[in-house]
């Protein structure tokens, strides 16, 4: 049962991000287990439970990331990740779908975010993304409204240096990005312990799903 994160947890991702090398991290290699891999287990799979009980058509995949970077390619930043995070996926087929929205929790020393990213390398996949959003534009015109409702979260992501058309003001924000990612962050101070916690994840991946669900159809 996820109990919260500690003080504890919150100084090692300050120090990990300060002090990015083996020989800061081996010595304090436990707090990061007990203190952060755990409770990130321990919070992904309780909010995963959750969300399959809620909507039991959605076969919600839940992947907790470690801390160790890929150690084949060289990291100008050291060897370890800064920021820790758990996603619930789709199970997709690569051939056929090659990019996939994820809900996400996210973790680092001055806080913590929750979100829909949608993370595409391919083209031809935001070319479909952009001429749905001409063929449908109501779909994603609700989105934006229902955007509105929370003004903690906002949408973000790197934008084509290229114009992709001009779109209505509700269409704009969506339309010249090559990644969209819909995001809401917060302070440490304002983290909530245990249950409480994984209740605010919850209610945000309830309300981030029609983002989500939209852009399953499109990768």
């Amino acid at each position: 049962m996820f109990n919260g994160f500690t003080e504890e947890a919150r100084d090692f991702l300050w120090g990990i991000a300060l002090n990015n090398s083996r020989e800061w991290f081996q010595p304090r290699k436990q707090i990061y287990v007990e203190q952060l891999y755990n409770p990130m287990k321990e919070l992904a799979f309780d909010v995963q439970s959750r969300m399959i009980a809620l909507y039991p058509e959605e076969p919600f995949n839940c992947k907790v990331t470690r801390i160790y970077r890929d150690a084949r390619i060289p990291h100008r930043d050291g060897p370890y990740k800064t920021h820790l995070w758990f996603s619930l996926d789709p199970p997709r087929d690569p051939e056929t779908h090659p990019v996939m929205p994820s809900l996400f929790f996210e973790i680092e020393g001055r806080g913590y975010s929750m979100g829909m990213d949608f993370y595409c390398d391919k083209p031809a996949v935001m070319e479909a993304f952009r001429a749905r959003a001409l063929r449908e534009p109501e779909t994603l015109e609700a989105l934006t409204l229902h955007l509105r409702e929370r003004p903690e979260y906002e949408l973000i992501g790197p934008e084509y240096k290229r114009s992709k058309g001009e779109v209505g003001p509700l269409l704009r924000p969506w339309f010249n990005r090559k990644r969209l990612c819909v995001i809401g962050s917060y302070d440490w101070e304002d983290m909530n312990s245990g249950l409480a916690l994984e209740e605010q994840v919850v209610d945000a991946f309830q309300w981030l799903l029609p983002f989500y669900q939209y852009f399953l159809s499109i990768g």
